[in-house]
């Protein structure tokens, strides 16, 4: 006697349906993970870009390099000047202008100077970097959540305004070169 089976049964097909259930369940999560960082790694580079943008447009004299470590130079990112730059981070959303810049220090000396450049940007959906070194800069310097980044808004018709007495916030405290946390500070305004 000859059977003529004809599609699946229903176990079959509730099989493979649990199946491919414990499969989404695995892999959706790490999906998500590598997206977020994905999005985490284009955030650094992009940091890394306006570091460089920065780095040349101050290099080029556009830009105040500090002479001494009691003074600093603070640039927001929308006055880099960097060609096709949305000035969004990689999460898609808009900087936070006033916590979103690179600050330039001089940690050499007057006749040996030696400019370094860190970096701090918060988005309006709250993905940030605090205050961090160029050097230092990786996947897990950025974050999610409420930033203590100091504001540095410049307010003043002028493209750059010097203020003494800046302190500059992150979150392990104080900003410090060489135990100075006090600085001149010029600030650039955003264009």
């Amino acid at each position: 006697m000859k059977l003529n089976k004809k599609g699946f049964t229903l176990i079959e097909l509730l099989a493979v349906i649990v199946i491919l259930g414990v499969v989404l369940a695995v892999a959706i999560p790490s999906v998500n993970r590598l997206l977020t960082n994905a999005r985490k790694d284009t955030y650094v580079q992009s940091a890394k870009t306006y570091i460089s943008g920065a780095r040349n447009a101050a290099t080029s004299g556009q830009f105040f390099l500090p002479i001494t470590t009691s003074e600093i130079t603070i640039i927001p990112l929308e006055a880099i000047p960097l060609e096709n730059d949305t000035y969004k981070s990689s999460f898609g959303k808009a900087w936070n202008s006033s916590v979103s810049y690179v600050v330039i220090t001089n940690e050499g000396t007057e006749e040996y100077p030696q400019y370094i450049f860190y970096y701090a940007s918060a988005d309006v959906d709250g993905n940030y970097v605090d205050l961090t070194k160029e050097s230092e800069l990786t996947r897990t310097s950025v974050k999610r959540g409420t930033h203590k980044i100091t504001a540095m808004t410049n307010e003043t018709e002028n493209v750059e305004e010097v203020k003494s007495g800046v302190k500059l916030t992150t979150s392990s405290g104080d900003f410090s070169i060489n135990g100075v946390t006090t600085f001149t500070a010029h600030i650039y305004k955003a264009s």
